[in-house]
């Protein structure tokens, strides 16, 4: 379906994308499904002959996942191809066996997607890159299939005030089988109360701000959910909410609206919500987000320690322009790393940050070391050149004296360690000497990395530990 107006194979002109034989396993819509992706614009010349549509109806019972890009760089189908197929299947579903839709589209074309809405459909993403409400939202949320979807994403699609009634009634549709919902506008009590009691709910995204998400006088709320996707605003009634959560949340991440930062005593609430839940022991992933610098102390982290079985804790927030968000010391990283010794993950900040705390050094990486021998990914502000390994007084004659800090091998299998404009040490043969730390502390380094280009001291130290790697893999033999 080219500019030649044909079906054909080529690689450069597929048909509907890359077209698989078996059909997915009862139950499962997600990426084990056969997949069909359309992100370049699709003309039609002429009408297809027959000969070409016997060849179209082959594929198109084969297609189980299907995902169209809209985007403008992108491009999708014209408007012609959407014509000529609601012209031969103007019932909709000319993928009959349809379980897995994304969409990105813009208002032009919503129209169409009841085209794509199979009785088989079990997952429906959309998305839109337009910014204002639609008049055709409500419309198109109406032919959804609610009743029988597993799966309902509608995170970044703006809806007006009709729309959004529209959306409310349609949630009243769901039944049993949902099992992932995501949607952040405000939706009727009645809705939000028909959510919480379906049964087989386990990821949801919703909005509390502006006490967007009510529920009177509901008890055992949400009785399956393990993953929970909130945003907020500085109205903490949601924790109470929480407290209700008893399936034992799994991963929990909480985004603040725009211009506000978590009250001082907020880890407190939160930990203190969870343990009345029950899922300070089942919580593996914590994210919480704020756009405006928060000011992080040890005083806020240790309420977190509880948390036993995390294995991922990440706190992103901006530092202020001439100081670190995170006033944390070493001593404060050795109570961390001993406590949460099941991370995976640790990100403490954001990508900028250029004035370090000067009592968080290196010497509180050797103890994440120490205790966390899953760690994989490591982002924290630490100051490098306050660490005491740089001293000049400590050095000999150039040579390293550190290996004292070292009573065994270091187990940690820590991958990525994430500097972004950290400042580096300006002493002799700094380079030299933080190679040598970072391949003792963690010996499965990759990879130093920031958003922006390495300066040339991280970057020659980046250099130098994939050496060592390369070098180990030559001469250690495997599972040494």
């Amino acid at each position: 379906m080219g500019d030649t107006g044909q079906f054909d194979q080529s690689p450069q002109n597929p048909p509907f994308g890359h077209l698989g034989n078996e059909p997915p396993q009862a139950g499962e819509p997600s990426s084990s499904l056969e997949a069909c992706v359309i992100n370049c614009r699709q003309h039609l010349t002429r009408v297809p002959t027959r000969c070409e549509w016997n060849r179209f109806e082959n594929y198109r019972r084969r297609i189980y996942n299907l995902q169209v890009n809209e985007e403008p760089h992108w491009d999708g189908l014209s408007t012609r191809v959407y014509q000529l197929l609601d012209l031969y299947f103007p019932n909709g579903s000319f993928l009959p066996n349809l379980q897995r839709l994304t969409c990105f589209l813009d208002w032009e074309h919503c129209a169409w997607i009841k085209l794509f809405l199979s009785p088989s459909l079990l997952y429906i993403d959309l998305n839109t890159f337009e910014s204002d409400p639609g008049p055709i939202a409500g419309p198109m949320l109406e032919t959804l299939p609610m009743e029988t979807l597993q799966a309902l994403h509608l995170e970044d699609f703006p809806l007006d005030v009709a729309s959004v009634r529209t959306l409310s009634n349609c949630l009243l549709r769901l039944s049993g089988p949902l099992q992932d919902l995501i949607t952040y506008h405000k939706i009727s009590s009645d809705a939000a109360i028909h959510i919480s009691r379906l049964s087989n709910l386990r990821v949801l995204g919703i909005s509390f701000r502006e006490s967007n998400f009510t529920l009177p006088g509901v008890a055992d709320v949400f009785p399956s959910l393990k993953s929970l996707y909130a945003q907020v605003d500085d109205n903490l009634d949601w924790l109470d909410l929480l407290k209700d959560m008893r399936a034992g949340l799994k991963y929990l991440s909480i985004s603040w609206a725009d211009g506000l930062v978590p009250p001082p005593d907020f880890t407190y609430r939160l930990v203190s919500a969870l343990h009345t839940s029950g899922a300070q022991d089942t919580l593996r992933v914590l994210r919480i987000n704020a756009s405006r610098p928060w000011g992080i102390s040890g005083a806020t982290v240790v309420p977190l320690l509880s948390l036993h079985n995390l294995t991922n804790l990440e706190i992103h927030t901006p530092c202020h322009t001439h100081a670190c968000a995170f006033d944390l010391a070493d001593a404060d990283m050795t109570q961390l790393a001993s406590s949460l010794r099941k991370l995976r993950t640790l990100i403490l900040g954001g990508p900028k940050c250029i004035h370090p705390s000067p009592e968080f050094t290196m010497d509180g990486l050797f103890f994440l070391s120490k205790y966390c021998a899953s760690l994989l990914d490591l982002e924290v502000h630490f100051n490098a050149p306050q660490s005491r390994i740089f001293d000049n007084s400590t050095m000999d004659e150039g040579r390293i004296p550190i290996q004292s800090l070292f009573t065994r091998a270091s187990k940690c299998n820590l991958r990525w360690l994430y500097v972004h404009e950290l400042p580096f040490p300006t002493t002799p043969n700094s380079v030299g000497i933080m190679t040598y730390f970072l391949i003792h502390l963690f010996p499965n380094l990759d990879t130093i990395a920031q958003t922006g280009s390495l300066s040339e001291s991280w970057a020659e130290t980046q250099r130098g530990i994939q050496a060592w790697q390369a070098f180990r893999r030559i001469t250690v033999p495997a599972g040494t």
